[in-house]
């Protein structure tokens, strides 16, 4: 059942295809509205709204929601799935950004594809070597509402004069780029093996991105809700390791995503099992000098890099990988 976001009044929601309705007077009437927000195999969840901030359809016809909930905080919804909440985009942003910018040995110059609510500029920003990052593919619209509505994610990064937004097609951009960058991180929306426009996820886009990294460069991706009963991590994996030798996942538990949050990490060098606890806090002292990170440390990033024997398992089947048309 396909269900989208709905911003009605308390004590009952009606979901869109109007076969079905839930009761909401158990949940009392101390907010103003909720979302209903989908999920695979047929579930849902709810997420009451204190106050909705902005409501509407974006230039590519994405709905967005940013609005004021009572558990997490202010929240990005689009196209009715929660994107990002104020009280653990840290921990989501922290994840993203740090292990690829802390292993590089002097990261300069910064691709960021997607992120257009400034939480993954913030943190790398902390980074003193930075000296110029491009966002691309953001649409200047959603980097408007961000500027005005998430403050707390951006924290004024979208003024740094370091930063180049190019709001356009990755690939159409990165085919003409001449530049080099030493680190790549992507945060685009998630892989949906039911679209058969798969473009930013296949072997043909891993290859142009590795093709735009300088020597010794390193690739950080977000991979997805991780589950034994869900593929799209594994096909994402299998994809990227189709293009570099050295391709390693993690994942950390993010409580407004309703689930273990996955991301990979992509080089020709880089293998996390040689990181020591001690190596990670003082590259992390040395770089950010004074900067505290909320989350991440030398004993929560290796821990990341553990996964159960199952899902070790799955990481290592084979299967299919993306490809272009």
């Amino acid at each position: 059942m396909a269900l989208e976001a709905s911003y009605i009044k308390p004590r009952r929601v009606r979901l869109l295809d109007a076969k079905t309705s839930i009761s909401l007077a158990e949940l009392g009437d101390s907010v103003d509205a909720y979302s209903v927000q989908p999920n695979q195999g047929g579930e849902y969840s709810l997420l009451a709204l204190d106050k909705v901030l902005y409501s509407g359809t974006l230039k590519n016809e994405q709905q967005i929601l940013i609005a004021d909930c009572p558990k997490y905080g202010r929240v990005l919804v689009l196209d009715g799935e929660l994107q990002s909440s104020e009280v653990d985009e840290r921990l989501y942003h922290e994840l993203l950004v740090h292990p690829a910018m802390l292993t590089h040995p002097n990261p300069r110059r910064i691709l960021m594809i997607g992120g257009a609510e400034g939480g993954s500029l913030r943190e790398i920003f902390v980074h003193r070597s930075v000296e110029a990052v491009t966002l691309l593919g953001c649409q200047s619209e959603l980097i408007s509402l961000s500027k005005e509505h998430l403050h707390s994610w951006h924290q004024g990064a979208f003024s740094d004069p370091r930063v180049h937004v190019i709001d356009g097609c990755p690939r159409e951009f990165l085919s003409d780029d001449p530049v080099r960058y030493d680190v790549i991180i992507c945060d685009l929306l998630d892989l949906d093996l039911h679209d058969e426009n798969h473009s930013n996820y296949t072997k043909q886009f891993f290859a142009l991105l590795r093709s735009r990294l300088a020597a010794g460069g390193i690739l950080a991706c977000q991979g997805m809700q991780l589950s034994e009963g869900r593929d799209e991590h594994f096909v994402l994996k299998r994809t990227v390791a189709s293009v570099f030798s050295e391709v390693h996942s993690y994942h950390a538990m993010i409580p407004s995503f309703l689930s273990d949050w996955a991301f990979i990490i992509a080089s020709d060098w880089f293998n996390p099992k040689k990181m020591t606890e001690k190596a990670v806090n003082d590259i992390t002292a040395s770089r950010l000098k004074g900067h505290q990170l909320r989350y991440l440390d030398g004993e929560f990033l290796l821990s990341c890099f553990l996964f159960p024997k199952q899902l070790r398992s799955r990481m290592t089947e084979a299967g299919i990988c993306l490809e272009d048309p």
